[in-house]
């Protein structure tokens, strides 16, 4: 038996926009895991290395094995309809129900606070969307050509390849900080970025 103990560095409150962020990020991540579930009950018997060459890496294809041989009988659905619900609680108008309110703060979505928009200038718009954007669509690109398989690109290439289109170490960090906030890319591993 194995015990897990977590002793968080730091805590601290967060937006509902945040909030959010991570309730969508967590959804991808275990349906993620769902369809490996999925492919290994549909092998007979299932194997990590049958599961690694779908592209599932190594340490969720074990898990998925030792789930499988454990538990025998797994509801999917039951798991799907977990990640829906979560998903509902913060989209609630996909249902069919009425938006919130603006002011609310579970309705803020992806948007700066008009507060925020008031303050910055329309000089400073610009210089925010066309730089930023374009630097993003560079390591967007950077990624989706260095991806293999479900792992993604790793993240060392990705430095390299972005050297070579002029953008540092430091600044590609903040791009890519910027785009995993965006739920643009994510880290199926340590060290290994993917396009959403």
């Amino acid at each position: 038996m194995k015990y897990l103990s977590i002793r968080p560095e730091r805590i601290r409150e967060v937006d509902a926009e945040t909030r959010d962020y991570w309730v969508v990020e967590t959804a991808r991540s275990t349906m993620f895991r769902i369809d490996a579930v999925e492919a290994g009950l549909k092998m007979s018997p299932p194997t990590v290395t049958e599961l690694m060459k779908l592209g599932y890496p190594e340490n969720l294809a074990d898990g998925v094995v030792r789930a499988i041989e454990y538990y025998k009988d797994i509801d999917l659905d039951r798991f799907r309809n977990t990640v829906r619900d979560a998903l509902r609680s913060i989209l609630p108008e996909a249902e069919g129900l009425p938006r919130q309110k603006a002011e609310e703060p579970s309705a803020k979505r992806l948007k700066p606070s008009p507060k925020k928009e008031e303050a910055e200038t329309k000089e400073d718009e610009l210089h925010e969307v066309g730089v930023g954007a374009d630097e993003e669509d560079v390591v967007m690109k950077i990624i989706e050509s260095l991806e293999s398989g479900a792992k993604g690109a790793h993240w060392d290439k990705i430095v390299e390849a972005a050297k070579t289109k002029k953008i540092d170490k430091v600044r590609l960090e903040e791009i890519v900080a910027s785009l995993l906030d965006k739920g643009e890319i994510y880290e199926p591993e340590l060290g290994m970025m993917k396009r959403i």
